[in-house]
Protein backbone atom coordinates (compact mmCIF):
# COMPACT_ATOMS: atom_id res chain seq x y z
CA UNK A 1 0.00 0.00 0.00
CA UNK A 2 1.44 3.38 -1.01
CA UNK A 3 2.18 5.75 1.87
CA UNK A 4 -0.08 8.79 2.21
CA UNK A 5 1.26 11.79 4.17
CA UNK A 6 -0.98 14.67 5.30
CA UNK A 7 0.53 18.16 5.39
CA UNK A 8 -0.95 21.36 6.78
CA UNK A 9 0.04 24.95 5.97
CA UNK A 10 2.18 26.66 8.65
CA UNK A 11 -0.63 29.12 9.50
CA UNK A 12 -3.19 26.37 10.16
CA UNK A 13 -4.38 25.73 13.69
CA UNK A 14 -6.50 22.70 14.39
CA UNK A 15 -10.14 23.41 15.31
CA UNK A 16 -11.01 23.14 18.97
CA UNK A 17 -12.43 19.79 19.99
CA UNK A 18 -14.26 21.23 22.97
CA UNK A 19 -18.04 21.29 22.85
CA UNK A 20 -19.71 24.60 22.06
CA UNK A 21 -21.21 26.48 24.96
CA UNK A 22 -24.96 26.60 24.70
CA UNK A 23 -27.34 28.52 26.96
CA UNK A 24 -28.61 26.64 29.96
CA UNK A 25 -32.16 27.49 28.93
CA UNK A 26 -32.28 27.46 25.14
CA UNK A 27 -36.03 27.81 25.16
CA UNK A 28 -37.95 30.56 23.37
CA UNK A 29 -41.42 30.06 24.70
CA UNK A 30 -44.35 32.34 25.22
CA UNK A 31 -48.01 31.70 25.70
CA UNK A 32 -51.12 33.83 25.61
CA UNK A 33 -53.51 30.92 25.71
CA UNK A 34 -57.03 31.42 26.96
CA UNK A 35 -58.03 30.22 30.42
CA UNK A 36 -61.33 28.36 30.51
CA UNK A 37 -62.15 29.67 33.99
CA UNK A 38 -61.60 33.32 33.09
CA UNK A 39 -62.50 34.23 29.50
CA UNK A 40 -60.49 36.97 27.93
CA UNK A 41 -62.07 40.24 26.95
CA UNK A 42 -63.26 40.10 23.36
CA UNK A 43 -61.19 42.00 20.82
CA UNK A 44 -62.78 44.40 18.37
CA UNK A 45 -61.67 45.27 14.89
CA UNK A 46 -59.50 48.40 14.91
CA UNK A 47 -57.27 50.16 12.46
CA UNK A 48 -53.68 48.84 12.42
CA UNK A 49 -52.37 52.20 13.65
CA UNK A 50 -54.13 51.70 17.00
CA UNK A 51 -51.92 48.70 17.81
CA UNK A 52 -48.39 49.04 19.18
CA UNK A 53 -45.44 47.84 17.14
CA UNK A 54 -44.89 44.92 19.53
CA UNK A 55 -48.57 44.06 20.07
CA UNK A 56 -50.23 40.93 18.73
CA UNK A 57 -53.65 41.32 17.18
CA UNK A 58 -56.45 39.49 15.42
CA UNK A 59 -59.23 41.68 14.05
CA UNK A 60 -61.79 42.09 11.31
CA UNK A 61 -60.63 43.48 7.97
CA UNK A 62 -62.72 45.13 5.26
CA UNK A 63 -64.35 42.31 3.30
CA UNK A 64 -65.65 42.40 -0.27
CA UNK A 65 -69.44 42.61 -0.53
CA UNK A 66 -71.23 39.44 -1.55
CA UNK A 67 -72.40 39.39 -5.14
CA UNK A 68 -75.65 37.52 -5.65
CA UNK A 69 -75.23 34.52 -7.87
CA UNK A 70 -71.63 33.87 -6.72
CA UNK A 71 -70.81 30.25 -6.08
CA UNK A 72 -70.35 29.41 -2.39
CA UNK A 73 -69.30 26.19 -0.63
CA UNK A 74 -71.97 24.10 1.04
CA UNK A 75 -70.30 24.60 4.45
CA UNK A 76 -68.05 27.19 6.06
CA UNK A 77 -64.36 27.10 5.00
CA UNK A 78 -61.18 28.68 6.40
CA UNK A 79 -58.04 29.37 4.38
CA UNK A 80 -54.64 31.04 4.73
CA UNK A 81 -52.88 32.87 1.89
CA UNK A 82 -51.63 30.43 -0.77
CA UNK A 83 -48.02 31.66 -0.60
CA UNK A 84 -45.55 30.48 2.05
CA UNK A 85 -45.79 32.20 5.44
CA UNK A 86 -42.30 33.51 6.17
CA UNK A 87 -40.97 35.11 9.37
CA UNK A 88 -37.53 36.73 8.97
CA UNK A 89 -35.64 37.23 12.24
CA UNK A 90 -32.44 39.13 12.98
CA UNK A 91 -31.02 37.09 15.92
CA UNK A 92 -29.06 38.92 18.66
CA UNK A 93 -25.33 39.34 18.21
CA UNK A 94 -23.89 37.75 21.32
CA UNK A 95 -20.48 38.27 22.85
CA UNK A 96 -17.91 36.36 20.74
CA UNK A 97 -16.46 34.94 23.97
CA UNK A 98 -19.63 32.87 24.33
CA UNK A 99 -21.05 34.32 27.55
CA UNK A 100 -24.43 32.93 28.46
CA UNK A 101 -26.17 36.02 29.81
CA UNK A 102 -27.69 36.66 26.34
CA UNK A 103 -27.50 40.41 26.87
CA UNK A 104 -25.15 40.46 23.88
CA UNK A 105 -23.91 43.50 22.03
CA UNK A 106 -27.02 43.77 19.87
CA UNK A 107 -30.53 42.70 20.86
CA UNK A 108 -31.45 41.79 17.30
CA UNK A 109 -34.78 42.47 15.67
CA UNK A 110 -38.07 40.73 16.42
CA UNK A 111 -40.40 39.92 13.57
CA UNK A 112 -43.96 38.75 13.23
CA UNK A 113 -46.25 36.36 11.46
CA UNK A 114 -48.55 38.56 9.39
CA UNK A 115 -51.37 37.09 7.32
CA UNK A 116 -54.96 37.58 6.20
CA UNK A 117 -57.28 34.69 7.00
CA UNK A 118 -60.32 34.16 4.79
CA UNK A 119 -63.51 32.53 6.04
CA UNK A 120 -66.21 31.82 3.47
CA UNK A 121 -69.69 31.25 4.87
CA UNK A 122 -72.65 30.00 2.76
CA UNK A 123 -75.00 32.14 4.85
CA UNK A 124 -75.10 34.72 7.59
CA UNK A 125 -74.54 32.84 10.84
CA UNK A 126 -73.59 33.38 14.50
CA UNK A 127 -70.53 31.56 15.91
CA UNK A 128 -68.68 31.56 19.23
CA UNK A 129 -65.48 33.11 17.91
CA UNK A 130 -62.24 32.66 15.99
CA UNK A 131 -59.02 31.34 17.53
CA UNK A 132 -55.60 31.48 15.82
CA UNK A 133 -52.33 30.16 17.23
CA UNK A 134 -48.67 29.86 16.28
CA UNK A 135 -46.88 26.79 17.67
CA UNK A 136 -43.23 25.74 17.36
CA UNK A 137 -42.22 22.14 18.11
CA UNK A 138 -38.88 20.37 18.24
CA UNK A 139 -38.07 16.67 17.76
CA UNK A 140 -34.54 15.44 18.42
CA UNK A 141 -33.24 11.89 18.00
CA UNK A 142 -30.18 10.82 20.03
CA UNK A 143 -30.35 7.05 19.43
CA UNK A 144 -27.95 6.86 16.43
CA UNK A 145 -25.15 8.65 18.34
CA UNK A 146 -25.05 7.24 21.84
CA UNK A 147 -28.17 8.91 23.21
CA UNK A 148 -31.38 7.23 24.24
CA UNK A 149 -34.70 7.66 22.48
CA UNK A 150 -36.32 10.79 21.07
CA UNK A 151 -37.25 14.06 22.72
CA UNK A 152 -40.21 16.15 21.64
CA UNK A 153 -40.62 19.66 23.04
CA UNK A 154 -42.98 22.56 22.44
CA UNK A 155 -40.69 25.55 22.01
CA UNK A 156 -43.15 28.31 21.29
CA UNK A 157 -46.89 28.99 21.59
CA UNK A 158 -48.93 32.13 21.11
CA UNK A 159 -52.70 32.13 20.81
CA UNK A 160 -55.22 34.83 19.97
CA UNK A 161 -58.99 34.69 20.05
CA UNK A 162 -61.61 37.02 18.58
CA UNK A 163 -65.00 36.69 20.28
CA UNK A 164 -67.11 39.62 19.13
CA UNK A 165 -67.58 43.37 19.59
CA UNK A 166 -65.39 45.04 22.19
CA UNK A 167 -68.32 46.09 24.42
CA UNK A 168 -69.48 42.46 24.64
CA UNK A 169 -72.95 43.41 23.44
CA UNK A 170 -73.11 41.17 20.43
CA UNK A 171 -72.15 37.92 18.84
CA UNK A 172 -69.46 36.78 16.46
CA UNK A 173 -71.36 36.98 13.18
CA UNK A 174 -70.07 35.89 9.79
CA UNK A 175 -71.72 37.49 6.81
CA UNK A 176 -72.61 35.54 3.70
CA UNK A 177 -69.57 35.25 1.41
CA UNK A 178 -65.97 36.17 2.28
CA UNK A 179 -65.00 37.40 5.75
CA UNK A 180 -61.42 38.62 6.15
CA UNK A 181 -59.35 38.77 9.35
CA UNK A 182 -55.93 40.33 9.80
CA UNK A 183 -53.45 38.51 12.02
CA UNK A 184 -50.13 39.51 13.56
CA UNK A 185 -48.19 37.41 16.06
CA UNK A 186 -44.80 38.62 17.24
CA UNK A 187 -41.83 36.21 17.24
CA UNK A 188 -38.78 37.12 19.38
CA UNK A 189 -35.42 37.60 17.65
CA UNK A 190 -33.80 34.74 19.58
CA UNK A 191 -36.48 32.15 18.73
CA UNK A 192 -35.36 28.79 17.34
CA UNK A 193 -35.39 28.68 13.54
CA UNK A 194 -37.18 26.23 11.28
CA UNK A 195 -34.70 23.48 10.48
CA UNK A 196 -34.33 19.78 9.77
CA UNK A 197 -31.73 17.03 9.56
CA UNK A 198 -31.58 13.28 10.10
CA UNK A 199 -31.18 13.85 13.85
CA UNK A 200 -33.94 16.36 14.42
CA UNK A 201 -36.51 18.83 13.20
CA UNK A 202 -37.86 22.21 14.29
CA UNK A 203 -41.10 23.30 12.67
CA UNK A 204 -43.77 25.96 13.14
CA UNK A 205 -47.42 25.93 12.18
CA UNK A 206 -50.40 28.24 12.54
CA UNK A 207 -53.95 26.96 13.00
CA UNK A 208 -57.14 29.00 12.62
CA UNK A 209 -60.24 27.49 14.25
CA UNK A 210 -63.81 28.74 13.93
CA UNK A 211 -65.40 28.00 17.30
CA UNK A 212 -68.96 26.78 17.46
CA UNK A 213 -69.01 25.72 13.83
CA UNK A 214 -69.23 22.02 14.60
CA UNK A 215 -72.07 19.72 15.53
CA UNK A 216 -72.55 16.51 17.48
CA UNK A 217 -70.97 14.59 14.62
CA UNK A 218 -68.43 17.19 13.51
CA UNK A 219 -65.87 19.27 15.40
CA UNK A 220 -64.92 22.89 14.91
CA UNK A 221 -63.76 23.84 11.42
CA UNK A 222 -60.03 24.64 11.26
CA UNK A 223 -57.17 25.14 8.83
CA UNK A 224 -53.43 24.70 9.43
CA UNK A 225 -50.54 26.29 7.55
CA UNK A 226 -46.78 25.69 7.85
CA UNK A 227 -44.78 28.77 8.91
CA UNK A 228 -41.09 29.18 8.07
CA UNK A 229 -39.03 31.03 10.70
CA UNK A 230 -35.59 31.82 9.26
CA UNK A 231 -32.64 34.10 9.91
CA UNK A 232 -32.66 37.26 7.82
CA UNK A 233 -29.24 37.63 6.15
CA UNK A 234 -27.83 41.13 6.36
CA UNK A 235 -25.97 42.70 3.46
CA UNK A 236 -24.45 45.18 5.90
CA UNK A 237 -22.68 42.30 7.66
CA UNK A 238 -21.71 40.84 4.25
CA UNK A 239 -23.16 37.48 5.24
CA UNK A 240 -24.32 36.90 1.69
CA UNK A 241 -20.81 37.25 0.25
CA UNK A 242 -17.70 35.15 0.67
CA UNK A 243 -14.17 35.96 -0.46
CA UNK A 244 -11.04 34.27 0.81
CA UNK A 245 -7.60 35.16 -0.51
CA UNK A 246 -4.36 33.55 0.64
CA UNK A 247 -0.78 34.05 -0.50
CA UNK A 248 2.31 32.24 0.65
CA UNK A 249 5.49 30.35 -0.19
CA UNK A 250 5.44 26.58 0.15
CA UNK A 251 8.43 24.25 0.02
CA UNK A 252 6.34 22.03 -2.25
CA UNK A 253 4.56 24.59 -4.46
CA UNK A 254 6.82 27.61 -4.36
CA UNK A 255 5.05 31.02 -4.36
CA UNK A 256 1.28 30.51 -4.65
CA UNK A 257 -2.02 32.32 -4.24
CA UNK A 258 -5.47 30.86 -3.61
CA UNK A 259 -8.76 32.73 -4.00
CA UNK A 260 -12.33 31.53 -3.42
CA UNK A 261 -15.26 33.81 -4.28
CA UNK A 262 -19.03 33.56 -3.99
CA UNK A 263 -21.21 36.64 -4.49
CA UNK A 264 -24.07 34.92 -2.63
CA UNK A 265 -22.71 32.42 -0.12
CA UNK A 266 -25.92 30.44 0.31
CA UNK A 267 -26.95 26.81 0.43
CA UNK A 268 -26.71 25.59 -3.18
CA UNK A 269 -24.85 28.70 -4.41
CA UNK A 270 -21.91 28.66 -6.89
CA UNK A 271 -18.33 29.00 -5.65
CA UNK A 272 -15.30 29.81 -7.83
CA UNK A 273 -11.67 28.96 -7.08
CA UNK A 274 -8.46 30.31 -8.61
CA UNK A 275 -5.11 28.69 -7.79
CA UNK A 276 -1.98 30.41 -9.09
CA UNK A 277 1.49 28.81 -8.86
CA UNK A 278 4.05 31.45 -9.86
CA UNK A 279 7.07 29.11 -10.30
CA UNK A 280 6.03 25.48 -9.70
CA UNK A 281 9.08 23.20 -9.26
CA UNK A 282 9.79 20.70 -12.06
CA UNK A 283 9.63 17.89 -9.49
CA UNK A 284 6.01 18.73 -8.57
CA UNK A 285 3.18 16.46 -9.70
CA UNK A 286 -0.42 17.33 -8.78
CA UNK A 287 -2.82 14.39 -9.01
CA UNK A 288 -6.01 15.97 -7.67
CA UNK A 289 -7.51 19.08 -6.09
CA UNK A 290 -10.65 18.90 -3.96
CA UNK A 291 -12.82 21.63 -2.43
CA UNK A 292 -15.37 20.39 0.10
CA UNK A 293 -17.53 21.49 2.98
CA UNK A 294 -18.22 19.51 6.14
CA UNK A 295 -21.03 20.15 8.59
CA UNK A 296 -21.20 19.35 12.28
CA UNK A 297 -24.53 19.04 14.10
CA UNK A 298 -24.85 19.74 17.83
CA UNK A 299 -27.89 18.45 19.74
CA UNK A 300 -28.59 19.41 23.33
CA UNK A 301 -30.73 17.06 25.40
CA UNK A 302 -33.22 18.48 27.91
CA UNK A 303 -33.75 15.15 29.67
CA UNK A 304 -30.10 14.13 30.04
CA UNK A 305 -28.84 17.04 32.07
CA UNK A 306 -28.21 19.34 29.12
CA UNK A 307 -25.73 16.92 27.54
CA UNK A 308 -24.53 17.96 24.08
CA UNK A 309 -24.17 15.39 21.31
CA UNK A 310 -21.86 16.13 18.38
CA UNK A 311 -22.54 14.52 15.00
CA UNK A 312 -19.92 15.15 12.32
CA UNK A 313 -21.27 14.73 8.81
CA UNK A 314 -19.42 13.53 5.70
CA UNK A 315 -17.39 15.85 3.52
CA UNK A 316 -19.59 17.20 0.73
CA UNK A 317 -17.69 17.86 -2.49
CA UNK A 318 -18.09 21.31 -4.03
CA UNK A 319 -15.81 20.45 -6.94
CA UNK A 320 -13.02 17.98 -7.70
CA UNK A 321 -10.26 17.95 -10.30
CA UNK A 322 -8.64 14.56 -10.78
CA UNK A 323 -9.53 11.22 -9.12
CA UNK A 324 -11.62 11.41 -5.97
CA UNK A 325 -10.16 8.33 -4.29
CA UNK A 326 -7.83 5.38 -4.75
CA UNK A 327 -4.70 7.22 -3.60
CA UNK A 328 -3.71 4.51 -1.10
CA UNK A 329 -3.89 1.72 -3.68
CA UNK A 330 -0.43 0.41 -4.60
CA UNK A 331 0.79 1.75 -7.95
CA UNK A 332 -1.70 4.64 -8.13
CA UNK A 333 0.92 7.28 -9.00
CA UNK A 334 2.56 5.16 -11.71
CA UNK A 335 -0.76 4.34 -13.37
CA UNK A 336 -1.87 8.00 -13.26
CA UNK A 337 1.35 9.14 -14.92
CA UNK A 338 1.15 6.39 -17.54
CA UNK A 339 -2.44 7.29 -18.46
CA UNK A 340 -1.69 11.01 -18.39
CA UNK A 341 -4.37 11.68 -15.76
CA UNK A 342 -2.49 14.45 -13.99
CA UNK A 343 -3.73 17.90 -12.99
CA UNK A 344 -0.20 19.28 -13.31
CA UNK A 345 3.04 17.61 -14.41
CA UNK A 346 6.08 19.71 -13.56
CA UNK A 347 8.45 17.49 -15.51
CA UNK A 348 6.70 18.02 -18.86
CA UNK A 349 5.87 21.65 -18.20
CA UNK A 350 2.47 21.26 -19.84
CA UNK A 351 0.01 24.01 -18.99
CA UNK A 352 2.59 26.60 -17.95
CA UNK A 353 2.11 30.18 -19.13
CA UNK A 354 4.71 32.38 -20.81
CA UNK A 355 6.30 33.28 -17.46
CA UNK A 356 6.54 29.67 -16.34
CA UNK A 357 3.57 29.90 -13.98
CA UNK A 358 0.45 27.76 -13.82
CA UNK A 359 -3.15 28.82 -13.12
CA UNK A 360 -6.17 26.66 -12.35
CA UNK A 361 -9.70 28.14 -12.44
CA UNK A 362 -12.71 26.06 -11.48
CA UNK A 363 -16.36 26.62 -10.62
CA UNK A 364 -18.38 24.44 -8.25
CA UNK A 365 -21.67 24.50 -6.43
CA UNK A 366 -22.39 24.16 -2.71
CA UNK A 367 -24.64 21.22 -1.71
CA UNK A 368 -28.40 21.75 -1.60
CA UNK A 369 -30.48 21.90 1.58
CA UNK A 370 -31.03 18.13 1.57
CA UNK A 371 -27.29 17.60 2.17
CA UNK A 372 -26.32 20.62 4.26
CA UNK A 373 -28.07 23.12 6.53
CA UNK A 374 -27.52 26.86 7.11
CA UNK A 375 -25.09 27.81 9.87
CA UNK A 376 -26.82 28.59 13.16
CA UNK A 377 -26.51 32.22 14.25
CA UNK A 378 -24.90 32.43 17.73
CA UNK A 379 -27.75 34.53 19.18
CA UNK A 380 -30.40 31.91 18.36
CA UNK A 381 -31.70 29.96 21.39
CA UNK A 382 -32.01 26.43 20.07
CA UNK A 383 -31.10 22.85 20.92
CA UNK A 384 -30.24 22.08 17.26
CA UNK A 385 -27.17 23.88 15.93
CA UNK A 386 -25.06 23.60 12.78
CA UNK A 387 -21.50 24.69 11.96
CA UNK A 388 -19.68 24.34 8.63
CA UNK A 389 -16.02 24.03 7.67
CA UNK A 390 -14.67 24.72 4.18
CA UNK A 391 -11.46 23.00 3.03
CA UNK A 392 -9.24 22.79 -0.06
CA UNK A 393 -6.94 19.74 -0.29
CA UNK A 394 -4.32 18.90 -2.90
CA UNK A 395 -2.98 15.39 -3.65
CA UNK A 396 0.62 15.69 -4.88
CA UNK A 397 4.06 14.15 -4.97
CA UNK A 398 7.56 15.61 -5.03
CA UNK A 399 9.61 13.62 -7.49
CA UNK A 400 8.98 10.25 -5.82
CA UNK A 401 6.17 7.76 -5.31
CA UNK A 402 5.17 9.14 -1.90
CA UNK A 403 1.76 10.80 -2.17
CA UNK A 404 1.05 13.71 0.12
CA UNK A 405 -2.12 15.59 1.06
CA UNK A 406 -1.51 19.32 1.31
CA UNK A 407 -4.30 21.32 2.96
CA UNK A 408 -4.36 24.75 1.37
CA UNK A 409 -7.39 25.99 3.33
CA UNK A 410 -9.42 24.86 6.30
CA UNK A 411 -11.78 27.49 7.68
CA UNK A 412 -15.08 27.78 9.54
CA UNK A 413 -17.63 29.55 7.34
CA UNK A 414 -21.09 31.02 7.78
CA UNK A 415 -23.60 29.55 5.34
CA UNK A 416 -26.91 31.37 4.83
CA UNK A 417 -30.29 29.80 4.08
CA UNK A 418 -31.31 29.71 0.43
CA UNK A 419 -34.95 30.29 1.47
CA UNK A 420 -34.18 34.02 1.61
CA UNK A 421 -33.33 34.23 -2.10
CA UNK A 422 -36.01 35.81 -4.26
CA UNK A 423 -37.45 33.36 -6.75
CA UNK A 424 -36.97 35.52 -9.83
CA UNK A 425 -34.66 36.18 -12.76
CA UNK A 426 -33.75 39.41 -14.52
CA UNK A 427 -34.56 39.44 -18.24
CA UNK A 428 -33.22 41.98 -20.75
CA UNK A 429 -35.56 44.85 -21.58
CA UNK A 430 -37.87 44.13 -24.50
CA UNK A 431 -38.23 46.36 -27.51
CA UNK A 432 -40.11 45.47 -30.71
CA UNK A 433 -38.11 45.08 -33.88
CA UNK A 434 -38.04 47.99 -36.30
CA UNK A 435 -40.87 47.59 -38.84
CA UNK A 436 -38.36 47.53 -41.72
CA UNK A 437 -36.71 44.47 -40.15
CA UNK A 438 -39.90 42.49 -39.79
CA UNK A 439 -40.36 39.48 -42.02
CA UNK A 440 -44.09 39.00 -42.45
CA UNK A 441 -45.35 35.48 -43.03
CA UNK A 442 -46.85 35.10 -46.50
Amino acid sequence: MAPLVRLLPPSYSAPSTSQPRLPANAHASSSTSRSSSKPRAPRLARQDSTFGDDEDYLHWAPSPPFVEGSKLPSSVTISYPPQDLLVLLAPPKVDPLGEEDWSGIDEGRDSCLAAVITIVSPKRKVYHGLRVDLVGTQRLSFAPDGGSGMEETELFRRELELDGPEDGAGDFVLEKGENLFKLRIRVPASAALSDRCKNGKIEYSSTATLLGSGSVFRGDVSSTKTVWVVSDPSNEDRLLQFQEHQEGISSLLGPFSLELVSTEFLVGAPLSITLNLAFPPPTLTIFALHCSIQQTTFLQSRTQGGKIFEVKGPKQKIFSVGPRDGYTVAGFAERARKKGKLVFDGASGAGRDATGGWILKEMGRLPDDNAIRPTTVPGTKTDLRFTSELSVDMILSEGDATLKVLTLLRQDVFLTSCICVLDRISLPSYSPDHPEQENPIE
